[in-house]
């Protein structure tokens, strides 16, 4: 394989995802970058447990040599092997930082690295399950893989125990079939009429007073999905779970499916540090689902960054309409144009929703 030019990447904006897709990039094309700037407009800046920990993980995959990966720093230099590594991989946040992210970051690299004990890689991890500023378990599970396996992602998520703020402490298991083809693109252009709704509920820790939270929190949610689809063409159903964790916490996640075969989502957490009621975070749910639903686009605020990466790597035209673009979209496509070859163009089709044209670029390792 060619060696590729090394990349300066400017973290200055973007936050963690710039982070999570720049060294994603590198590790599977063996492209040596270092990024400077590192959360440069946030405060403070520099990297966090839970980037570090992303950052050193793609390091263990890719057999890289990495400099300046330490908490706080502004500049992580990662020179990959041009192997990919697979079988086993662990992680540990050390705080309540988000698994569902590093579960991100991992998922790319676990698709395509070798493995000499058999086709599929696990990936296990410690950390926040469903904590602010990142997707809650149940987004995940119902949403993201789901929408992920019509790029041909084959993976499977269980969690041991559940996570919030502060303590953190949840453990997941994500098992990943490798790849042995480029994935497949997609065309999702119009997100068709919802067939289902469902309610997933989760309150911890397990006990009296979460079974009592519990039944609270799915009679609220079952009120929602009554108020939204009064139809009886619309098919409902709540599921609830009172787990274990190490501290109180609560989240709830709507999701619809819809005849396009399209899944959308809406979801709440209870902040343990203010003074939220199930209502309230039943409330913001819905209100973020019918947010979803009224922009009437197949692909979400949340996941239309998310996707991206898979849509590169694919090979040939993945096209996906979604609502306005967002900034780490915005970041997204400038890190994928700056390391790789993908071509992606934003049509804007009316005044809320716009056309996401990717030409991915067929990722297959070296042999």
């Amino acid at each position: 394989m060619q060696k590729l030019a090394r990349k300066v990447i400017d973290g200055t904006t973007g936050g963690g995802q710039v982070l999570r897709n720049a060294f994603a990039y590198s590790a599977l094309t063996g492209r040596e970058i270092e990024v400077v700037n590192i959360r440069g407009a946030r405060n403070p800046p520099g990297l966090k447990a839970q980037h570090l920990e992303g950052v050193q993980l793609c390091g263990r995959v890719a057999a890289a040599t990495l400099q300046g990966d330490a908490k706080g720093s502004v500049r992580v230099a990662f020179k990959p092997s041009g192997r990919l590594a697979g079988g086993l991989l662990q992680s540990d946040a050390k705080t309540a930082g988000s698994v569902t992210l590093l579960v991100q970051t991992a998922l790319p690299l676990l698709l395509f690295a070798p493995n000499s004990t058999g086709d599929r890689n696990v990936f296990e991890v410690k950390g926040g399950t469903d904590v602010g500023m990142s997707p809650p378990l149940d987004f995940f599970t119902h949403v993201f893989l789901p929408m992920a396996a019509k790029f041909g992602v084959k993976a499977e998520v269980s969690a041991v125990t559940r996570g919030v703020f502060p303590k953190g402490g949840g453990k997941l298991r994500l098992e990943v079939e490798r790849r042995t083809a480029p994935l497949t693109p997609i065309t999702l252009e119009s997100i068709g009429s919802p067939v289902s709704a469902t309610a997933h509920c989760f309150v911890a820790p397990a006990g009296a007073r979460s079974e009592r939270d519990l039944a609270e929190l799915r009679q609220l949610a079952e009120k929602q999905l009554a108020q939204m689809f009064p139809s009886d063409s619309v098919s409902k159903r709540v599921v609830g779970q009172a787990a274990a964790a190490a501290n109180h916490g609560a989240a709830l996640v709507f999701v619809v499916e819809t005849d396009a075969g399209c899944t959308v989502a809406g979801s709440a957490l209870k902040d343990p540090k203010g003074d939220d009621t199930y209502a309230k975070m039943a409330r913001s749910a819905s209100t973020m689902l019918a947010r979803q639903l009224a922009a009437a686009a197949p692909v979400d605020e949340h996941l239309q960054d998310q996707l991206l990466i898979l849509a590169v790597l694919a090979e040939g035209v993945s096209k996906y309409a979604t609502g306005p673009i967002t900034e780490h979209t915005q970041e997204a496509i400038k890190v994928a144009h700056e390391l790789t070859d993908a071509k992606i163009e934003v049509t804007k089709l009316s005044e809320n929703t716009n056309l996401i044209t990717c030409t991915g670029i067929g990722y297959m390792p070296p042999s």
